[in-house]
């Protein structure tokens, strides 16, 4: 490759990036002013995983690798859309795609062999989805169909450079839950929430930012509702509470639906939120090591699951005059769930205590689906048993009757 400048970092990474063009669709946008100049293109995810799998220090400049990012669900969705046939070929309109900063490149529009001449190149947004990306592609997971927005900047000037990578990574985050805020549904819910208990049904953060200081009590949060209902209507309390993401991802339409009453979705947020305060209470009298303080420190939808069967004795979330009725309840007497939530408690410790691997790593148990089958066997034996004794009593008395 012939060279733009007579000195190199030993470090410096000239590329020839291969590029899907088609002359006749023009998929190729190239700008310039002054000294800077950009392209924006679509590249194959195999060929972005080739060249961070080639150059490790292709991630130098990146911001987010300097300061470190998170391993969460950000990761998984790049990985779950790369690898899966039905989600790959979607994957240019799901991503955010890769901001490239170089010294000089060059658009070879060749019908058979497109690539760009890159010279010092360096990924300076996209650390996410590049690293994923090259991992998919080393376990042979990564399908072939899987495509990526590129834009490539030059530039020689220090200063502008910063400002691209300060700024590329430097947005506001676009939230799964800000994209379902204008759904249907959403809108639904928040007209009756106002219309039926005169709240305020939150769809984005902030949204009645301007009458929180009126009465903040009177907001409530689809985020919220929506863990509480995983957590306790569908009975995932470890996703509900360990994984909030999923509330706008893989169960969203199981939770939000034209099915569920707007009642269940109050009932269910009073329920976590009357655990949350009973939460703060108990962890003042339990000590650093106690696996009760794990438990309700960590826990609390494990807690708020059990606390709602035990209370209305099941999980019928069908009846909308019982659900009237027990939302009066819980206003009318503010210590209901107290019991509820130490037996709650003690049935969680119990259930730790009988296997050793929750025990050791309660951490990892309180975000396991073994730990939510385990408490859903133990609430329906205590059902099982609490109407064994029930139909005793009542066939005792009809003997004595007799």
């Amino acid at each position: 490759m012939k060279s733009r400048s007579n000195v190199k970092s030993r470090c410096s990474i000239n590329e020839r990036l291969k590029i899907i063009y088609d002359r006749n669709k023009a998929n190729l946008l190239e700008h310039s002013i002054g000294d800077a100049s950009g392209v924006i293109c679509t590249v194959t995810a195999g060929e972005i995983a080739r060249i961070v799998n080639s150059h490790p220090t292709v991630f130098d400049e990146n911001l987010r690798r300097f300061l470190g990012f998170s391993r969460g669900s950000v990761n998984q969705d790049i990985r779950d859309s790369c690898t899966s046939d039905e989600s790959a070929p979607l994957f240019w309109f799901l991503n955010n795609g890769i901001t490239i900063v170089c010294d000089y490149f060059e658009p070879l529009k060749d019908f058979e062999e497109p690539f760009i001449e890159i010279e010092n190149l360096r990924i300076v947004n996209g650390c996410q989805t590049s690293t994923t990306l090259a991992k998919a592609q080393a376990s042979g997971q990564l399908r072939p169909s899987t495509k990526v927005m590129v834009r490539v900047f030059k530039t020689r000037s220090t200063d502008l450079a910063s400002r691209l990578v300060l700024t590329t990574n430097n947005q506001n985050k676009i939230t799964s839950r800000d994209l379902r805020a204008r759904d249907e549904i959403q809108e639904h819910i928040k007209v009756e929430f106002e219309r039926r208990f005169s709240l305020w049904y939150e769809r984005t953060p902030n949204e009645f930012a301007d009458k929180s200081k009126y009465n903040p009590q009177l907001i409530v949060s689809n985020q919220k509702i929506g863990q509480a209902y995983l957590a306790i209507v569908r009975r995932r309390p470890s996703d509900g509470g360990r994984r909030r993401y999923k509330v706008w991802g893989e169960h969203y339409k199981s939770i939000f639906n034209g099915n569920v009453y707007p009642e269940t979705y109050l009932l269910v947020h009073k329920i976590a939120e009357g655990c949350t305060a009973l939460k703060r209470e108990t962890l003042k009298g339990l000590q650093e090591t106690d696996i009760g303080r794990i438990i309700v420190a960590n826990g609390v939808y494990h807690v708020a699951r059990i606390v709602s069967f035990l209370w209305r004795k099941g999980d019928d979330w069908n009846d909308l005059e019982r659900l009237r009725q027990d939302l009066q309840r819980l206003n009318d007497e503010p210590d209901l769930l107290k019991p509820y939530f130490d037996q709650g408690v003690e049935l969680l410790v119990k259930i730790f205590q009988e296997d050793t691997q929750f025990t050791q790593e309660p951490s990892v148990a309180l975000k396991s689906v073994a730990l939510d089958e385990k408490i859903d066997t133990e609430l329906y034996l205590t059902l099982a048993q609490a109407k064994g004794k029930k139909e005793k009593k009542i066939r005792r008395h009809k003997e004595d009757s007799h």
